[in-house]
């Protein structure tokens, strides 16, 4: 983890890589009502559990204070290279580190849950976020890595 901080202004620029295998948020198909008769949806109790853990994991290592503005969210869910039984022999020694992953796993549950997770962490409402890069691929290790940055600092990078 690490980050960039320019003197005199706030943190500009956040990662964090968080460790295990990474879980999308499940689509509730139930609407239920409250007291007050007002609906919800119901999230699933894994669904909640990992989004917990991740808000936990991004809170303990924080930026001092979320950023501000828009700002640009790149993720990328590595998963571990699985390992090569007979009947896969063949197809897992093709996997490579770095190579683009297309298990069953759909990109935008991922994403929103990093998202829901880190809002009021890393950023204060996740409306802020207006660019970003999402990725699934093949990894030595389970694993998200998380590049959060204000808009005007992004821009700045790339033109150097």
């Amino acid at each position: 983890m690490w980050s960039l901080t320019i003197p005199g202004r706030p943190t500009s620029m956040w990662s964090l890589t968080i460790p295990g295998r990474p879980t999308s948020k499940g689509n509730s198909r139930r609407i239920l009502t409250r007291a007050d008769g007002r609906p919800f949806t119901a999230s699933s109790a894994a669904s909640t559990r990992a989004e917990q853990s991740v808000r936990a994991y991004a809170a303990a290592h924080a930026p001092a204070a979320p950023l501000e503005g828009p700002v640009r969210l790149d993720v990328t869910f590595r998963y571990s290279i699985p390992l090569a039984s007979r009947a896969t022999k063949r197809r897992a020694a093709k996997i490579v580190a770095g190579e683009p992953c297309t298990r069953r796993v759909d990109r935008g549950n991922l994403l929103k849950l990093i998202e829901d997770a880190l809002e009021g962490i890393a950023y204060l409402d996740d409306s802020q976020i207006v660019e970003g890069e999402v990725r699934k691929e093949w990894g030595e290790q389970n694993e998200t890595f998380v590049l959060v940055a204000c808009v005007a600092n992004a821009i700045e990078q790339m033109r150097r």
